[in-house]
């Protein structure tokens, strides 16, 4: 085999992995649970009360 039939074996070899690779990560997102509402809500309690912890003309931590 030449060395062009081989990269070319390479190449294919590795995009059909990645491809396989990208179907597994699309499976897997699809079985994911969304966030319930109350997730969500605690989410966005914790960065209402982090942005409510920065000073708006420094943008630095006022608490700890």
């Amino acid at each position: 085999m030449t060395r062009l039939g081989l990269a070319a074996l390479v190449a294919a070899i590795t995009v059909a992995a990645l491809a396989d690779l990208l179907l597994w990560l699309r499976h897997q997102r699809a079985h994911q649970q969304p966030p319930t509402v109350a997730e969500t809500v605690a989410q966005l309690r914790v960065r209402k009360t982090r942005e409510a912890d920065r000073d708006p003309e420094t943008t630095q931590v006022i608490r700890p």
